[in-house]
C-alpha cells in the first residue's frame, strides 16, 4: 500500500504514513530540513526525506543542514540503506551536516555505514537533549541569517550612518 498524507502537505509540514512507518517533514528555517519518523522504514518512507531534502537544498544557495529524529525507527529495509548511501553520496556537497537521533542498534549500525561512505558528514546522537539543542541553535542560527543577510558591500539604509536622500547622515543629522 503507497503512503498517503496524513494531512494535506503545506509548505511548512508534511506527514506521510504507510503500513508500517509514519514520517513527518518540517521545514523551520531556510536551508533547514528536520524529519521525525517511526516504525519499519522502507523505500518510500526514504523517498519522502530524500525529496524533501531536494525542495530545500533547490531553495537555497547555502549548504543543507539535515537533523533527522529517528529514534522511533526500528528497522529498515536492506533497499532503503543502499538507496539512502547511493543518494547521499550524490548529495554530500551539499550538506552541511546530518544529525540524527536513534535508540536502534539496527539504525546505528547504517548510520555508521552511511557516514563512512559520504566521509563523516553523518553524525548519530543518543541524546534527545543534546540534539534537540543543537537543532533549535541551528534554526535560530539559519532564522537570523535570512533575516540580516549579509552586508553586499553596498552603502547602509539604516542605522547610525545611513543614505537618506542621497545625503550621508550620522543619526539623521
Amino acid at each position: 500500500m503507497a503512503g498517503s498524507p496524513m494531512s494535506s502537505p503545506a509548505v511548512e509540514r508534511e506527514w506521510w504514513k504507510g503500513p508500517t512507518w509514519e514520517i513527518q517533514i518540517f521545514y523551520p528555517a531556510p536551508g533547514v530540513l528536520y524529519t521525525r519518523a517511526e516504525g519499519q522504514a522502507d523505500l518510500e518512507c526514504a523517498q519522502h526525506a530524500m525529496q524533501a531534502f531536494d525542495r530545500v537544498a533547490a531553495a537555497t544557495t547555502e549548504k543543507v543542514a539535515v537533523f533527522h529524529d529517528w529514534e522511533g525507527i526500528t528497522a529498515y529495509t536492506a533497499e532503503v540503506r543502499s538507496t539512502y548511501t547511493k543518494w547521499s553520496k550524490g548529495h554530500v556537497e551539499r550538506l552541511a551536516g546530518v544529525h540524527i537521533l536513534i535508540r536502534s542498534r539496527m539504525v546505528a549500525m547504517a548510520v555508521t555505514l552511511v557516514s563512512a561512505a559520504v566521509g563523516g558528514v553523518i553524525t548519530a546522537h543518543y541524546d534527545r537533549n543534546a540534539f534537540e539543542k543543537l537543532r533549535a541553535e541551528t534554526i535560530l542560527r539559519r532564522r537570523r541569517a535570512s533575516e540580516n543577510p549579509p552586508d553586499d558591500g553596498g552603502p547602509p539604509t539604516s542605522g547610525p550612518y545611513s543614505i537618506r536622500r542621497g545625503w550621508m547622515t550620522n543619526n539623521g543629522q
